[in-house]
């Protein structure tokens, strides 16, 4: 794994995270009854959270689809027959 993959796997964790805290701020907001200033911090904390969990995971599966591209040219270039040097024909190839 990259250090790009682990990078957006810890920026999606972090989203998790920021969300699961914005949650708990906005239902103990709710519970306690403290305002609009609990709901509006809770409802940023989960929006951000969500923003940062889409953007890791939109970069991590470009990443895992340029790499299966990748090796997708690789294993069509190495099927690519060579000729013999000595007559160039194709020897053992069916």
């Amino acid at each position: 794994m990259s250090k790009l993959k682990y990078l957006n796997v810890f920026v999606a964790a972090s989203g998790a995270t920021a969300m699961a805290i914005g949650i708990i701020i906005g239902v103990k907001g709710a519970i306690a009854g403290e305002g609009a200033k609990s709901w509006i911090s809770g409802l940023s904390l989960m929006l951000g959270g969500v923003g940062l969990q889409t953007i890791a995971l939109d970069r991590l599966l470009k990443t895992q689809i340029e790499e299966q591209i990748d090796r997708t040219l690789d294993e069509r270039l190495k099927a690519k027959p060579k000729a013999c040097k000595g007559c160039r024909n194709f020897h053992g190839i069916e």
